[in-house]
């Protein structure tokens, strides 16, 4: 299996999901933290321009260039203030539980890594929810979101893949051996205030071949974000971002490697609509 084994990195991530459910449905929430999240909500346009202006732009720049397939077919409303002020709330709560869970054969971290785009004189930097280590060093990075539906909520997850491969692409080079298999661990809340129902958490492991694919992606979603455009990523090209050399498209439809197709099976099919294993070298 060319990632390793994630078996107890996925037990501690699905411990905090559970902790957040359980807080958000049984009303578990302060007072300040629901008024940090207005605050924050109330001066985003502030907050935003600061953090996207200058020489070091942050990947969630970077991330309102990216476009991915069928999110604005897909009849998912605009976030209003209510959710964002909800969804900002989650991921509270969820680095609250990171913090406050014991976890075994796996050590939780924060950082940052930031790599130069010699072209455009600036550094992109990123920061990841969480880190992951164990023995053997960087395990993988989680990216957590909250989706505003009970329906479909694969764009949702596509998004949280997209940063995170960009994160990873960040840290890879942090090593003396650069980094050429990591986990992408998404982790998702699902909520609807419009529904008298619970939320619910999912924890989704993806094995990704850290590639070069994602470096030009990062090249490309920086010029977008400067000229004020987007970037359109279909299936194909999140296939050989996730995949690396042998994925991508064939007859219409995702094609990937067995490894690691078979190990992504639960997300490929959750990412895409129509997809095969391939025979290819890796």
């Amino acid at each position: 299996m060319p990632c390793r084994g994630a078996g107890m990195a996925h037990s501690y991530l699905d411990s905090i999901i559970k902790e957040v459910i359980g807080r958000i449905n049984t009303g578990d929430v302060s007072i300040n933290a629901i008024k940090s999240a207005i605050r924050a909500f109330e001066g985003r346009h502030i907050i935003r321009s600061s953090l996207c202006s200058g020489d070091i732009v942050p990947v969630s720049c970077l991330m309102d260039a990216v476009r991915v397939e069928a999110e604005q077919s897909s009849g998912v409303e605009r976030i209003g203030a209510v959710d964002a002020v909800f969804s900002t709330v989650a991921d509270k709560l969820f680095k609250e539980a990171a913090l406050s869970i014991d976890v075994r054969g796996t050590l939780p971290a924060k950082g940052v890594a930031c790599g130069l785009l010699e072209d455009y004189g600036v550094y992109v930097c990123g920061e990841p929810d969480l880190l992951l280590f164990d023995n053997n060093g960087l395990l993988g990075v989680v990216e957590h979101k909250a989706a505003l539906t009970f329906g479909k909520y694969s764009l949702s997850v596509k998004r949280a893949v997209v940063q995170a491969l960009m994160y990873l692409w960040l840290f890879r080079e942090y090593y003396t051996k650069p980094l050429e298999w990591a986990w992408a661990f998404i982790t998702i809340t699902r909520y609807s205030l419009a529904k008298d129902e619970k939320a619910r958490g999912r924890v989704i492991p993806i094995c990704v071949r850290v590639n070069d694919n994602i470096s030009t992606l990062i090249r490309e979603t920086y010029q977008a974000f400067k000229n004020d455009s987007v970037i359109n990523i279909d299936d194909c090209r999140l296939a050989s971002l996730i995949h690396g050399p042998g994925s991508g498209c064939l007859n219409g439809r995702v094609v990937v490697p067995l490894n690691p197709g078979v190990v992504n099976r639960a997300a490929n099919n959750l990412l895409f609509k129509h997809w095969d294993i391939i025979n290819a070298t890796t």
